[in-house]
């Protein structure tokens, strides 16, 4: 897959998060099933095939974290979950953020030096 299709594919899942989610929710059950049905099919009794269809398939949770990583939405997990936890903080403690606006605003401000 080219850099192009990743990033428009990204962007798109990123866009309709809850309709992936529920998408891959419903992969995941079609992929049980339909491995459940084949092992009824060989012979096996119902409960061991849903049982053995659920040990091999893993755990589900598991395997979504897998597509979201494939995805790359870990990264905008990660995002989320950094800004609220610096949100959190920074509204514990408005003097700590004044003072680190005023710095980083101070810091960055162009300074005009001659060299002569």
């Amino acid at each position: 897959m080219n850099l192009i299709a990743r990033v428009r594919s990204w962007l798109r899942v990123s866009s309709r998060r809850a309709n992936f989610e529920r998408e891959m929710q419903d992969e995941m059950r079609t992929h049980l099933e339909l491995y459940q049905a084949d092992l009824r099919r060989r012979g096996i009794p119902e409960d061991d095939a849903r049982r053995r269809a659920r040990a091999e398939f893993g755990s589900v949770d598991a395997r979504k974290d897998e597509c979201r990583a494939a995805v790359g939405l870990w990264l905008v997990d990660e995002l989320r979950g950094d800004v609220g936890y610096a949100v959190r903080m920074l509204r514990r403690s408005p003097a700590f953020t004044l003072v680190a606006l005023l710095s980083l605003a101070s810091g960055s401000a162009p300074t005009l030096r001659s060299s002569a």
